[in-house]
């Protein structure tokens, strides 16, 4: 990052940055805004008068993205310059702002996990390549109304033994219509499937 700012400012900036009063939530959230991985959606998704508040202390802020590419941060928009820079203390995101932040830290998450567990399954895939492939993971995903996150995981982790397009097994679809029209879990519902079933998602992979 670039700036001329005195250091207090920048602590007090940093200090703004890192805990997140969302809509919704009952108490104020740690935000690690440092890590390149969830930089990039933080910034894009602030409201013109957060960003402001981050230009008015950083001149320019570029990072190596995961792609090993530089990318760069430059400011807000240059609409609403009537109104002046955030003065809370703290960010205070609305629950779409955090959902949107969510969802583009969601396959960050689940890599994690992923390499806890079962982390030979991923030896061969390039950091990059692989967060591509859980987003488009999780976009099915949330096609197939799949919203808790221990769901989400385990469709990812299919999606991996038994190739991307395994949800479109046919044997699979009173599972994705039980999930949609019921609300019941994918998690419970895999302790159900039969030997034919596992057997034709094996052709699969």
């Amino acid at each position: 990052m670039r700036s001329t700012s005195p250091l207090t400012e920048l602590h007090s900036l940093f200090g703004y940055l890192g805990k997140v009063e969302a809509e919704g939530r009952l108490r104020p959230v740690h935000c690690r805004f440092a890590d390149v991985r969830i930089l990039p959606g933080l910034l894009d998704e602030l409201a013109p008068t957060q960003q402001r508040r981050i230009t008015q202390v950083i001149e320019s802020w570029g990072w190596v993205n995961r792609n090993g590419e530089w990318q760069s941060w430059s400011g807000a928009p240059q609409s609403d310059q009537e109104r002046g820079p955030d003065t809370h203390p703290w960010l205070q995101l609305s629950a779409k702002q955090f959902a949107r932040i969510h969802d583009r830290t969601e396959a960050d998450g689940i890599i994690r996990q992923l390499m806890e567990q079962s982390s030979h399954a991923l030896a061969h895939l390039a950091k990059a390549q692989l967060h591509k492939r859980l987003q488009t993971c999780l976009s099915t995903a949330t096609e197939l109304r799949l919203v808790g996150a221990q769901d989400r995981y385990e469709f990812v982790r299919l999606c991996l033994d038994f190739g991307d397009e395994f949800h479109r097994c046919e044997q699979l679809q009173p599972t994705w219509l039980s999930i949609r029209e019921n609300g019941d879990s994918l998690a419970k519902l895999t302790s159900s499937w039969t030997e034919d079933l596992w057997a034709a998602l094996r052709v699969m992979a």
